[in-house]
C-alpha cells in the first residue's frame, strides 16, 4: 500500500511537470520494468516520448547534468534535459 501512495505521488509530480514545462494535454506514464534502480518511467505522447529519470542525491543528479553538458559542448546528440528540484523545472537545452 505505502508503495503503491508513493508511486502515485511520483507520477502526479511527473504530470505536474509535464503540464508546466512541456505543456503536454495527452500522454500515457509508466514505470520502466527495464530499470535496475527502479526510477525511471516512460512517458509516451502522440508528439513524442519521454525519458523521466528521479534521482533522490543532488550531486549525483548535478553530475549528471554536467555530463550532459559536456556531451552537448562536443557536438554530441544528447536528448533534452528538463531539471527539477521539485518545485522549479528549467530547461537546460532546447
Amino acid at each position: 500500500m505505502l508503495l503503491e501512495f508513493a508511486e502515485n505521488t511520483i507520477i502526479a509530480k511527473i504530470e505536474e511537470i509535464l503540464k508546466s514545462s512541456l505543456d503536454l494535454i495527452k500522454y500515457n506514464i509508466e514505470k520502466s520494468i527495464d530499470s535496475s534502480d527502479g526510477n525511471v518511467y516512460i512517458v509516451f505522447s502522440k508528439a513524442s516520448n519521454y525519458v523521466v529519470k528521479i534521482y533522490d542525491n543532488p550531486l549525483h543528479a548535478n553530475r549528471l547534468v554536467r555530463l550532459h553538458t559536456f556531451l552537448v559542448s562536443k557536438g554530441l546528440s544528447v536528448p533534452t534535459i528538463i531539471y527539477s528540484n521539485c518545485s522549479n523545472v528549467i530547461p537546460l537545452h532546447t
